[in-house]
Parts: structure tokens; sequence; C-alpha cells
């Protein structure tokens, strides 16, 4: 591994680069640049300024990369300036120089550094995916009209806020419409109420 991502490899894993030095140094190589890819999909992954699926197109696009199934560049100078960590930032403008390096292993060593890169990132994928899965969910479910307020039954009043939804909590006695579908508490929806 050349010096700028040694460098970078003593930047980006602390305690371990400390472990790494005292493997064989026969195998040093192969496993530095497999946690500086693994830390680079990690990176993406984290990146929670991105939407889940702009990280989950630049995952895929990486390990096609990794796998030698693509040759697109990788040009993340926007998700590299989203890093509050200057060596996360480094990491990803260096991706290129290691996936130059993986090139140079045996056919044996880029197999292996393969199959560790694979499952880590199967990992991530499976669960940017379910990120998405519950976005589109959560953005699916019934939101009362803003002119209906959500209140706990029997609370005194008080002042009760639920996101979009501001009321003051009182009792009714007849309910327009009661639901447990938040909790095990029942709640009212009260419509076009005057305070």
């Amino acid at each position: 591994m050349d010096e700028a991502l040694e460098s970078l490899l003593r930047d980006t894993s602390r305690s371990f680069y400390l472990t790494l030095r005292i493997l064989p140094a026969a195998i040093r190589p192969q496993i530095g640049l497999a946690y500086l890819l693994a830390r680079t999909t990690d990176t993406i992954a984290d990146t929670e300024v991105l939407p889940v699926a702009e990280r989950l197109a630049a995952l895929q696009t990486l390990r096609a990369r990794i796998l030698g199934q693509g040759t697109e560049p990788l040009a993340w100078a926007n998700l590299s300036a989203r890093q509050s960590s200057p060596a996360e930032q480094r990491l990803l403008q260096k991706v290129e120089a290691a996936l130059a390096v993986l090139k140079t292993f045996t056919a044996r060593d880029l197999q292996d550094i393969r199959h560790v890169l694979v499952t880590i990132t199967s990992g991530q994928d499976w669960t940017c995916n379910v990120l998405l899965r519950a976005a589109k969910i959560r953005s699916s479910l019934w939101k009362p009209p803003v002119n209906w307020m959500i209140i706990p039954i029997g609370w005194p009043a008080v002042s009760v806020n639920f996101g979009l939804i501001s009321a003051a909590a009182i009792s009714f006695p007849k309910p327009v419409w009661m639901t447990s579908n938040f909790s095990k508490t029942a709640f009212v929806l009260a419509r076009d109420c005057n305070w």
C-alpha cells in the first residue's frame, strides 16, 4: 500500500491501525485495504444528511467497482464535503486510489477481499432498503387534517403538541372518534374545535 493510503489508514482507524501492525507483513496490505474500503462504505451508509436513496446508489456503485463490474468514476465531491470528519472526507476523496491498489493483489487475495466487502455492503444495502421502506410506510400513514386534534381521553386542560397539531386537551362528553392505534391508551379526535 502506498504512503498516502497508509496515512489514511492510520487517520481513520486509530485502534485498528495499531493491531494491524502486529499482523504478519505478508497480509497487512490486503487487510489494511479491505478495512479502508469497508470504512468508505460505512461512511457512505452513515451519511445521514444525504437521502437514503442516494446513499444506496453510492453503495451499489462502489460495490460494483470493488467487484470489477463497473468503471464509472466515483466523483463524490458533494458526499465528501458533507462529512464532519476530515479523515472521512479524505477517505471518500481517495477511494479511486484504494480501488487502484485493489487491482494489484493476486486473484486469491482479490477474491477474499471482495468476499468480505460484499458481505459488509450487503448488510449496509439491506439497512438502507429497510430505511427506504420505513420512510414510504411513514409517509403513507393517515394524518389527521390540520383542523382535527388528537387528545388523550380524560386529560385535564393542558397544552399538548403532536408535531403539526397543537391542542388543548380536555375531556369530551361525546367523543367524535376514538382509536387505540397509537398505543393502548384510547385517544379522542375532536373536529373543528374552537378554544
